[in-house]
């Protein structure tokens, strides 16, 4: 998985015909590429839990799993420094509130003084509801047309292999997590924000047959 992977962005400055090749060449350092995947130490991440208090509801906890020294970690970190570049160009996500605002700000209809309608939703337990074969298809249909086959092939067998070999301590018993994202990851989040980029926009689409 990482010698194809590494292989096939080696090759990414030599290639023709699509636009984001060379983008995705330079997004990634060469010398942290190899350092990423020269990982000595492996352990076995942890998994508990942090409190989530809020005001007149039952505490819940937010689950934790620690996989910094995890195998799977130097090819998620890799993988994700390629997904950066395009979860950057999702216009439906935000990185902090701050930013949203600045959205808003800018908005041209905002600024008109015409009447704007802002609704909110939630995913209840987002990462644990992402099913491994969706979420790959969905990376695989939006990097479609904007790298090589080759090297999209690679991504997404590098995220198969992050997603399907995340194991973790609980008490005294090893786990396998059979479904979601793989908690812990670094790439979980952008993986998480293409995906839900390629299911918003198919229903937008949908819409406009209704």
């Amino acid at each position: 998985v990482t010698d194809n992977l590494i292989e096939q962005w080696s090759k990414l400055d030599k290639t023709r015909g699509y636009e984001d090749d060379k983008h995705l060449h330079k997004a990634v350092c060469p010398k942290l590429i190899h350092q990423w995947m020269d990982l000595h130490t492996i352990r076995l991440p942890y998994f508990y839990g942090i409190p989530k208090i809020k005001p007149n509801k039952p505490h819940k906890m937010r689950p934790i799993v620690g996989s910094h020294s995890w195998y799977t970690t130097p090819v998620a970190i890799t993988i994700d420094a390629m997904l950066q570049m395009f979860v950057l160009r999702v216009k439906e996500s935000c990185r902090s509130s701050t930013e949203y605002l600045h959205q808003l700000k800018n908005n041209a209809d905002w600024k008109n003084g015409r009447y704007q309608y802002i609704t909110t939703g939630d995913i209840t337990s987002l990462y644990p509801n992402i099913d491994h074969n969706m979420g790959l298809d969905c990376i695989n249909r939006y990097l479609t047309d904007k790298i090589n086959p080759e090297m999209r092939g690679a991504i997404v067998q590098a995220l198969a292999f992050t997603l399907k070999n995340n194991f973790f301590i609980y008490g005294d018993k090893i786990f396998h997590q059979q479904k979601g994202t793989a908690m812990g990851s670094p790439v979980a989040p952008s993986y998480a924000i293409l995906t839900l980029s390629v299911i918003e926009q198919a229903w937008l689409l949908s819409l406009i047959h209704i």
